[in-house]
């Protein structure tokens, strides 16, 4: 199925081919953003969280990454600590820096990839 749509933020008329996804996303006001600008805005609430602060972001424990849902920001985890939780059996621990912050993130259980992510340190 063919997506023609303008994204919002980089206001580029764009075509997508794809019987899974659009090509775009929305906002929380009902904007449509593309994959790519997606990825610029994930990146940088990431960057500009507040200590404490949270969000989600998906956690691959095989390769060792955490990316957004269109896939368009990767960024590598040095290593995931695997535990155990009473309710969802296992849970998987990261630390990693981004930005000159550091982060915390944590995914519960194995049917499921978000990690919560929460700024510790800067």
């Amino acid at each position: 199925m063919l997506h023609q749509f303008t994204c919002s933020v980089c206001h580029q008329h764009k075509t997508h081919e794809s019987d899974f996804s659009t090509g775009y996303g929305k906002d929380k006001d009902g904007n449509i953003v593309c994959f790519e600008c997606c990825g610029k805005q994930d990146e940088k609430q990431l960057a500009e969280l507040p200590l404490k602060g949270k969000m989600s972001l998906y956690l691959d424990t095989n390769k060792k990454i955490l990316t957004n849902w269109p896939g368009t920001l990767h960024i590598s985890v040095p290593y995931i600590r695997k535990g155990k939780h009473n309710f969802a059996g296992k849970r998987y621990d990261t630390w990693f820096k981004y930005a000159g912050n550091q982060y915390h993130a944590v995914q519960y259980g194995d049917n499921t990839q978000i990690a919560h992510i929460t700024r510790v340190k800067q």
